[in-house]
């Protein structure tokens, strides 16, 4: 009896430590972790110059990238570094330019900007200047400068295929200075312990993993592929369809938001360009480098067409149907290369005249639009729109147009930083170990009142300053 009773005794107090030493085994696995210094979360041109630059300073880095390719919404842009006072500048003839300059041109007309110091957009684009320098002698060629404007740095002869030239660089400096690359990695959550972020929990190809660090960077971009944060911030624009990548989506904004981040400017607006909505070809610059005008449904012009791109396609969203069509001549086709493409794709209507472009496009009106336009152009003065730039006679027979809507693409809101890229709480404190750059904070010129200029800017300069300040911050 007392060996059965031994036996018992000796079977149950093995089994529960077989039971014990299994449930230890099963948490060691769930706590299993990669350990690095700092994590940046997206892989567009903030989130690589972030990485590239804290690996080249000896940091260990992790970067997070929820699709499969990099990029983000700088690989489907054109590749522009808008910049003031550089050698690129120089040598094309144009001297004695500056951020400063850059900046008062950046004024809206007719606003108070007394005592505002544009300490955000002084970082930007004094930091673009610089950028332009460092970028070349890592061997970036800037190429097919515009005289529409001087300080717009163009990556790639043609001139939509920039922003995949910039990220290629970024990716293969990245590379080569051992950051850690994850693809198809989808930052689910921050972990915070102690006050502090220290860490991420993702889905790498399926699975959960947890990457626990000293620093976590967001460059995750803004959130103009969530229609439902579009509908809570920016309900008139919630009919509108997305440019941007559709990797898109607040991801960091919301993570941010759940340890107590401050948003900025959330409901200032989008940034946009035109599209054309049958093949969703992007037809973002062919008002900005030529004489092209632009019409309503009803064959009107309804804006000074030679105005950025961007408020073009804003005015549109007011206009019948939120639609408009580009109209040009045989100059203009022959004079911009680029637009070959639109005509291979098929989305232009062809007419021998302008009375058989109207008839076309049924819209009466147009004949005697364009025929004030010519007249005014040959006169020197827009008496409708003070249009200066480009204000040519569309007189060369055949004549084209081209249908056109706005997309939304960059967000100008998003989470509130310091001039360190530190995250801020609302009550101005940081949140220890985490930081952003790029469009994930929106647009620092919008928020400061000035035009939009350039989203890659922005991500360069700050996700630079991102890497500096997450690497002081350890020490």
């Amino acid at each position: 009896m007392k060996k059965i009773f031994l036996f018992i005794m000796i079977f149950f107090l093995t089994s529960t430590m077989l039971l014990a030493g299994d449930k230890k085994a099963k948490e060691a696995v769930a706590e299993d972790f990669i350990k690095t210094d700092v994590v940046v979360i997206g892989g567009g041109a903030a989130g690589l110059m972030a990485a590239l630059k804290s690996a080249e300073a000896g940091v260990n880095v992790v970067l997070m990238e929820k699709m499969a390719f990099l990029g983000g919404n700088t690989i489907i842009s054109a590749g522009i570094i808008q910049a003031a006072g550089t050698s690129v500048q120089r040598e094309y003839g144009v001297e004695g330019d500056s951020p400063e300059k850059f900046i008062e041109d950046l004024k809206h007309p007719g606003r108070d900007y007394t005592g505002q110091e544009f300490v955000f957009s002084t970082i930007m684009h004094e930091g673009s200047r610089d950028m332009v320098e460092k970028l070349r002698d890592r061997g970036l060629e800037f190429v097919n400068f515009q005289e529409a404007n001087k300080r717009m740095h163009i990556m790639y002869p043609e001139l939509y295929r920039g922003g995949s030239t910039l990220i290629g660089l970024l990716k293969d400096l990245s590379v080569n200075a051992k950051v850690n690359i994850m693809l198809n990695t989808e930052a689910k959550e921050l972990i915070e312990e102690n006050g502090a972020i220290v860490g991420v929990k993702a889905n790498h190809h399926g699975e959960m993993i947890t990457v626990k660090s000293k620093a976590v960077i967001l460059a995750t971009g803004g959130f103009s592929s969530n229609p439902e944060m579009i509908r809570q911030y920016l309900p008139q624009l919630s009919d509108l369809k997305s440019r941007a990548s559709k990797g898109i989506t607040g991801d960091g904004i919301r993570m941010a938001q759940k340890h107590g981040a401050e948003t900025v400017a959330m409901s200032a607006g989008q940034h946009m360009f035109y599209v054309n909505p049958d093949k969703e070809i992007d037809v973002p610059l062919l008002l900005a480098f030529t004489p092209a005008i632009i019409v309503n449904t009803e064959g009107k012009r309804f804006i000074n067409e030679a105005i950025d791109y961007a408020a073009a396609a804003r005015a549109a969203v007011s206009q019948p149907g939120k639609k408009g069509f580009i109209v040009f001549d045989e100059m203009v086709r022959r004079s911009h290369e680029p637009m070959e493409k639109y005509f291979e794709v098929g989305i232009v209507v062809e007419a021998g005249s302008i009375k058989e472009l109207a008839e076309k496009m049924e819209m009466p009106q147009l004949v005697d639009t364009i025929n004030r336009y010519n007249e005014m152009a040959k006169a020197g003065v827009d008496k409708e729109f003070n249009r200066e730039y480009n204000f040519m006679p569309l007189v060369e027979p055949k004549y084209y147009a081209i249908t056109v809507q706005p997309m939304i693409y960059n967000s100008y809101g998003g989470l509130k930083i310091d001039t360190k890229c530190r995250v801020l709480k609302a009550d101005g404190e940081h949140i220890k170990g985490l930081y952003a750059a790029g469009e994930v904070s929106g647009s620092v010129e919008v928020q400061e009142g000035l035009n939009y200029t350039s989203g890659i800017a922005q991500a360069l300069v700050y996700g630079e300053i991102a890497a500096q300040t997450a690497r002081n911050d350890m020490k």
